[in-house]
């Protein structure tokens, strides 16, 4: 692995780095599978704290970032066309707050 992928994989673990093209796959297309692309990396974070430090290894080493939430975007917006890193929301999962009063709920990016 190169110095960048090892840097996201001191951040996130191994297993939440995925560099095998079988294992991004899922990542580089959307449900339709009308758009289709390519990525150097998809990391998945569990903390804002997670996401921050990527953002800051990333833009340290010049890489653009792809962020991806359900990957159910109907124009590819979520797709990555030039090699850049997904950033995949689905470990954001918790329900920070619920407010029975205002019937509102805080929760994070991926749930």
């Amino acid at each position: 692995m190169s110095p960048f992928v090892d840097e996201l994989v001191a951040i996130v673990g191994p297993s939440h780095v995925l560099v095998d093209p079988d294992l991004r796959a899922p990542y580089e297309q959307d449900w339709t599978r009308r758009f289709v692309g390519s990525s150097l990396a998809v990391v998945r974070p569990a903390t804002t704290d997670e996401v921050a430090a990527i953002v800051e290894t990333c833009a340290r080493h010049g890489v653009a970032i792809v962020p991806q939430g359900g990957n159910t975007g109907l124009v590819g917006g979520q797709i990555p066309h030039h090699g850049e890193v997904v950033v995949s929301t689905r470990r954001l999962d918790r329900i920070r707050e619920v407010d029975t009063q205002s019937n509102t709920m805080t929760v994070e990016a991926g749930v």
